[in-house]
């Protein structure tokens, strides 16, 4: 069965937005030039407890949600870290989902299955 089809199923799947920014690395840290919002749709559930334990606890403190998606999702990234990446740098994207702010903490890219698995972690006061 080819999962990236149930991603796409209406009755499993729903939208989120991604915000994604651009701009470079520079002295002082990331010096933001644009930013998008992408529309996304996938699986989104909340972290389970073993899910939550794999993460630092500073991003684990507010929640965390899982998506499997079709969009490739980016966590900060400094260069491409394979063939289908972008080779700009980033920082990672911003998932608003339900009226709430997550910032992605980690993905996992299975490019040959059609998807990306992501975690990440509720902002506070975003």
């Amino acid at each position: 069965m080819d999962l990236s089809v149930a991603l796409a199923d209406p009755n499993m799947a729903e939208a989120f937005t991604i915000i994604r920014s651009s701009g470079a690395w520079g002295a002082g840290g990331w010096q933001q030039t644009g930013q998008r919002r992408i529309t996304a749709h996938g699986v989104v559930s909340v972290a389970s407890a073993k899910q939550m334990d794999t993460l630092s606890e500073a991003d684990t403190i507010h929640g965390a949600i899982v998506i499997n998606t079709r969009t490739q999702v980016f966590g900060t990234h400094i260069a491409a870290a394979g063939p289908d990446d972008t080779n700009t740098p980033g920082t990672a994207d911003i998932i608003i989902w339900r009226d709430q702010q997550y910032r992605v903490v980690t993905t996992n890219p299975y490019r040959t299955r059609g998807y990306w698995w992501v975690i990440a972690g509720r902002m506070l006061g975003a």
